[in-house]
């Protein structure tokens, strides 16, 4: 957090709680805004070869947190990179199998 030793011990605990706070919500930001920067280039450099009716990266790769039901559930960053891991996983699969029917016909 960079706090200086004389800048913490002169915080009171409610002080000190709101900073962290802040921080953490910093943080979590950061790394939302840092995979929609990957998804967007993701979907870039695969969009000529998706389906017509996948035309956003939200429609490509819809991150967790995006979803409106699930908005309430506290969820951790591995749980959050699993998820995507096994959409990549999912979308790679389907790749090869397009291409194994087409060398196939």
């Amino acid at each position: 957090m960079g706090l200086s030793l004389e800048y913490f011990y002169s915080l009171t605990p409610r002080v000190f709680d709101n900073i962290l706070t802040g921080f953490r919500t910093r943080q979590e930001t950061d790394f939302k805004n840092q995979w929609q920067i990957a998804r967007t280039i993701a979907f870039a450099s695969i969009a000529p070869y998706l389906p017509k009716h996948i035309k956003t990266p939200q429609q490509y790769m819809p991150l967790p947190w995006e979803n409106e039901q699930d908005a309430n559930e506290p969820q951790s960053i591995e749980d959050i990179e699993a998820q995507v891991r096994e959409h990549n996983i999912a979308f790679w699969a389907r790749i090869d199998a397009q291409k194994k029917a087409k060398q196939s016909n």
